[in-house]
């Protein structure tokens, strides 16, 4: 008895675009996510935004106590008005030098004591004044905005912590754009 033939199932073949799938953990993150830094050290005064919620560019977002750094301009604007006395003396006695020096009534040397007076006071205002300027930029440090539109994240200090220094937190925030996301996950070579 001679054995029927197999059976074989026959497939037409068609080339196509099959879409391969695969499966990858990732971690989604705003087209910018800045981070909220507290630049001063001091207690956190005011919170002023809601935990995830949209904020807008420079919008307040916390302040920090500004006593210390009111407190700091003020003895820098005086450092500045001691300076300029100090310059407009400096300026008199080198205007009595200078005629008396033409005509030999005192040295040399006693102008060029007053003229190098006159310009360590120059100096000197502007160096007070370069201090007076450093003071109020930390100052404004006090009061934190927004840098973009976006979405504020959950705060990292609570009011009445201390900020802006190791361990505690120096970063308060971040704020996210998110009408455009990036995507982050990991491939293996073989992939």
């Amino acid at each position: 008895v001679q054995m029927p033939p197999q059976q074989v199932d026959v497939v037409a073949v068609q080339s196509g675009e099959v879409p391969l799938y695969k499966v990858f953990v990732g971690q989604t993150y705003g087209l910018l996510d800045i981070p909220i830094r507290a630049r001063v050290e001091g207690f956190l005064e005011g919170r002023h935004f809601e935990e995830g919620s949209p904020v807008k560019e420079n919008q307040l977002l916390y302040t920090i106590d500004s006593q210390p750094f009111m407190a700091e301009v003020a003895a820098q604007q005086s450092s500045v008005a001691e300076a300029k006395t100090m310059l407009v003396n400096a300026e008199n006695e080198l205007n009595r030098y200078k005629p008396l020096a033409e005509i030999s009534a005192v040295s040399q040397s006693d102008l060029d004591a007053a003229q190098a007076s006159y310009e360590a006071a120059v100096a000197g205002v502007q160096a007070a004044e370069a201090n007076l300027e450093l003071a109020k930029i930390n100052l404004s440090y006090t009061r934190i905005f927004s840098p973009i539109d976006g979405l504020i994240g959950k705060t990292e200090a609570r009011r009445g912590e201390f900020v802006g220094r190791e361990p505690n937190p120096v970063i308060l925030n971040t704020v996210s754009r998110i009408d455009t996301i990036r995507v982050q996950f990991y491939l293996i070579e073989s992939e």
